[in-house]
């Protein structure tokens, strides 16, 4: 993790990933703590400027844990709650210090942590499905506009009776009897999709597919779930609530390979090797998430998007999701 540019205050190595606190922590994930007063944190120095989507929790009830911007709170777990796994969303500039601290004894848990860095040459929209676009949950109408189709002329939208610990800007909704309530759009363009989802009941459960194939399901009371996929034009992303479920989606992130670019910028694809003097691109669509460089002279960079699959060899200078 320090290779990868996390530093640590109040460092302990007995207390990384001690066996005692594994219990019911997501595969992967990072856990750790400080014994005694002082509170363990963990940092990392952003470059670039965009989002980042993260998983992060609690791993006990005493205490809290906090993720900070430059010093500055943006979300907690606080004392009494123990939460294994949270989805949170923020924006980033360069420079920006990322902090997550345990506090008053607690156990950190991070279990994934996503960079999308904004292009400074944006997609050219025809060619990609509109991210924006399908993540406005404001109401049933909205949502068709934006592609979104439903399988059911009426349906229970956003009931209030279920929308307690549901992620902000989400949708959640169902439909009771049969058949069960599904949502699906058809996706433009290729690259990646990170589908953010869970199941708000107590019981059955929530599916996610392409092209009718399953990619992800959420158990009863299971609101923070992810999966990601490759896609490529006219494939068909569909959700579903089945056997007396509550289906939530909080976000869908899209991260589009380009196949062409604005006249007189060269846009490739793969792995960025040699100078980058002309790019150094190859065009074997190789995961980039570890490459990465800059040169002040001739202003090409690697872009990593969410995925970190998706090389530009124009864009900002942006690092690559270092490993957990």
């Amino acid at each position: 993790m320090e290779m990868a540019g996390w530093t640590f205050k109040n460092w302990q190595d007995a207390d990384f990933k001690h066996k005692n606190y594994k219990k019911g922590v997501p595969g992967g994930s990072y856990w750790g703590f400080h014994g005694g007063d002082k509170a363990l944190e963990m940092s990392l120095i952003l470059k670039g400027s965009g989002r980042i989507a993260l998983w992060y929790g609690k791993q006990i009830k005493h205490g809290s844990v906090e993720v900070m911007i430059n010093d500055k709170r943006q979300d907690q777990i606080k004392k009494g709650k123990k939460v294994l796994n949270k989805y949170l969303e923020l924006s980033f500039k360069d420079g920006d210090v990322l902090k997550i601290g345990e506090y008053a004894t607690s156990v950190t848990i991070l279990t994934k942590v996503v960079f999308d860095c904004a292009p400074e040459i944006p997609a050219p929209s025809s060619q990609c499905t509109a991210e924006k676009n399908l993540n406005n949950f404001g109401s049933v109408k909205k949502m068709k506009a934006n592609g979104w189709v439903f399988n059911a002329k009426k349906l229970n939208f956003k009931n209030k009776r279920y929308g307690t610990g549901v992620p902000a800007g989400s949708f959640w909704g169902f439909r009771g009897g049969k058949p069960a309530l599904e949502m699906s759009t058809t996706l433009k363009g290729s690259g990646k999709l990170l589908v953010v989802y869970g199941n708000q009941h107590n019981g059955g459960v929530v599916k996610v597919f392409l092209n009718d194939e399953q990619i992800g399901i959420a158990g009863r009371r299971k609101l923070y779930q992810y999966v990601e996929t490759p896609f490529k034009d006219g494939d068909v992303l569909k959700l579903g609530e089945y056997n007396t479920a509550v289906m939530v989606v909080t976000r869908v992130l899209i991260d589009c390979a380009l196949s062409s670019a604005p006249s007189g910028k060269a846009w490739c694809r793969g792995t960025l090797s040699g100078t980058a003097e002309k790019g150094g691109c190859n065009d074997k669509l190789e995961n980039c998430a570890n490459h990465y460089i800059s040169t002040s002279t001739e202003g090409l960079y690697l872009q990593c998007g969410p995925s970190g699959l998706n090389c530009l060899a124009i864009g900002p200078a942006c690092e690559p999701v270092p490993t957990l």
